[in-house]
């Protein structure tokens, strides 16, 4: 009985066990449901639209190019990917998809001296080499890449009216190579 006025309801009903009744719908009933369960779901519970704002926020990217901006540091550009077949390779750029410049967490302590977001002291006593250089990841690595919102530290106090709406940069994390050769 649950099930059958599962089935029935429209997108104005509301969720509720006095609506479930006594019966439970099965897993495979819901999973062919899931569409419609899932927007029940985001009309009493905010935290599932949430949570769906939070993964569309996060995708996988192709770096295609990169630019650089201070020392050990770049920007990359980075196309948005489909994964098209199983194990590695399989990658192709989302027809549609994002293109983006993005930063690497990685790089964000990097200053050319002392130790650097990869764990290495280019400048210390074990890094004798001078010829030795950070690199930036290389064109064709895929990475998930994370859009995040801040509010620049000059906004006024929140909350603002208008509400203040926040500003997004993409972010990715790999750790960079080091190139060179040894005298040694």
């Amino acid at each position: 009985m649950a099930n059958r006025r599962l089935h029935n309801w429209t997108s104005g009903d509301r969720l509720s066990a006095q609506n479930l009744g006594a019966g439970v719908p099965s897993v495979n009933e819901v999973l062919r449901m899931f569409p419609w369960v899932l927007d029940k779901l985001r009309q009493v519970d905010p935290f599932v639209a949430q949570l769906e704002r939070i993964e569309s926020s996060i995708f996988p990217g192709k770096i295609t190019g990169t630019t650089g901006v201070a020392t050990n540091q770049w920007t990359y550009n980075i196309t948005e990917q489909r994964k098209t077949a199983q194990g590695y390779g399989g990658w192709s750029d989302l027809n549609g998809g994002r293109v983006v410049v993005a930063r690497n967490t990685i790089e964000n302590m990097n200053t050319g001296s002392g130790i650097e977001g990869n764990g290495v002291d280019h400048d210390g006593s074990a890094f004798t080499s001078t010829n030795f250089q950070m690199m930036p990841a290389p064109a064709g690595v895929i990475v998930f890449v994370h859009q995040l919102n801040f509010t620049p530290s000059d906004a006024p106090p929140l909350p603002t009216d208008p509400p203040l709406s926040p500003e997004s940069e993409y972010w990715f994390e790999y750790e960079n190579a080091d190139d060179g050769t040894c005298s040694e």
